[in-house]
């Protein structure tokens, strides 16, 4: 029959994790000075091993101070995680809230231990122990939804919030072992010796993350910027191809856009002038994509692509408005105008190539015709 592992045992399998990648976090420092992450990571398997290994191993009592430390020491494990996260994503590591959750189980230590000399639990425990694992459990929930759902992390996305995920993950365990110690009953004591098995499991988990989230996120990156026009920062046409089935089954509203009169900007004002308008007017759809839930795509040149939701005349009323409110640029630059066709693509097609022929179509004809030009505002 399987045996619960002592506390020991499972406090030296969470030290042995923690060895194996604070050495590697630090050879990464070493190797990569630049990058303060690896720096803040290191420092935090330190701080917990420091912790583990003090308040398992050291005579009991422990003395005040040396208790407050340690506890200070297991609460800057997690908060120098969350610091090195804000680093990573190049946002201040430090604020005025991380530097109080980083006091608080120090200070729930001190205060409980000169407050009530001599105080217990119910169940017999030593009163700081309890209110510093209180404290403990402020800060692991405190750091695990900041990076679940705070703005650091909104900036890197799901890999900060795995790491969110695996710090929440261990409060049903800190809970249940501070439920032990407080009530001090035999079954929450192996319900917590059950749960305390998860805390190894999540921090190989965690490491695993923060070892692998640097190179996942730079290619992610890559693959962003291999989507990207390099002038206006628009989806390009690889971009289009890559997620052009999805697209097309979900269904879509395509307008294609290209301006009338841009040769003759680039004739007497200069390509730089060119560019300057073309990324003033992509700046413009962008805005309108935004804040319609769609997406711009510079096919090339002065074509430009919009995809939206399907079957909205509403919308793509909208749009043909918002194209005549397009900058016209310094007064030197000659009259330019914007030519626009849509069409939609059903849901359940197979590619966007239909639709966006039928809105190339509608864009000649309307050229063709000159009623589809739109006038850009001075």
């Amino acid at each position: 029959m399987f045996r619960v592992p002592d506390e020991t045992t499972l406090s030296l399998c969470a030290v042995v994790v923690s060895l194996c990648f604070t050495a590697t976090f630090l050879a990464l420092r070493l190797r990569q000075p630049a990058e303060r992450y690896w720096g803040y990571w290191a420092a935090s398997g330190i701080c917990y091993i420091v912790g583990v290994v003090g308040l398992s191993e050291l005579t009991k009592p422990i003395v005040p101070a040396i208790g407050g430390v340690l506890f200070g020491l297991l609460g800057g494990a997690t908060v120098l995680t969350l610091v090195g996260m804000r680093a990573f994503a190049g946002m201040p590591a430090w604020r005025w809230w991380i530097v109080v959750l980083l006091a608080l189980p120090p200070t729930g230590y001190l205060a409980a231990a000169f407050l009530s000399s001599g105080g217990t639990t119910p169940g017999g425990s030593p009163l700081q122990r309890m209110v510093g694992g209180m404290m403990l459990t402020v800060v692991l929930g405190g750091c695990g939804a900041s990076l679940f759902a705070g703005t650091v992390a909104r900036r890197v996305g799901r890999w900060l919030r795995a790491v969110g995920v695996a710090l929440l993950a261990h409060l049903p365990s800190y809970a249940t072992v501070l439920a032990s110690v407080y009530i001090g009953r035999e079954g929450n004591d192996a319900i917590a010796s059950y749960l305390r098995m998860t805390q190894p499991v999540l921090m190989v988990a965690i490491d695993l993350v923060l070892l692998a989230m640097p190179g996942m996120v730079a290619m992610e990156r890559l693959r962003e910027a291999a989507w990207r026009d390099g002038l206006t920062g628009l989806y390009n046409r690889r971009w289009l191809g890559d997620g052009e089935a999805a697209r097309a089954a979900a269904g879509a509203g395509v307008a294609m856009i290209d301006l009338d009169g841009f040769k003759g900007v680039n004739d007497r004002c200069g390509h730089a002038a060119g560019d300057r308008l073309l990324v003033d007017f992509a700046a413009h759809l962008r805005h309108w994509a935004d804040a319609h839930a769609a997406e711009v795509v510079r096919l090339g040149g002065d074509e430009f692509l919009i995809l939206f939701m399907p079957d909205d005349e509403v919308l793509a009323a909208t749009l043909r408005r918002h194209l005549g409110t397009a900058p016209h640029g310094p007064a030197n630059v000659p009259p330019w105008s914007a030519s626009i066709g849509i069409a939609h693509c059903p849901a359940g097609s197979a590619t966007l190539q239909g639709a966006m022929q039928a809105a190339d179509d509608a864009l000649y004809a309307a050229k063709q015709a000159r009623r589809s030009g739109v006038p850009c505002a001075a």
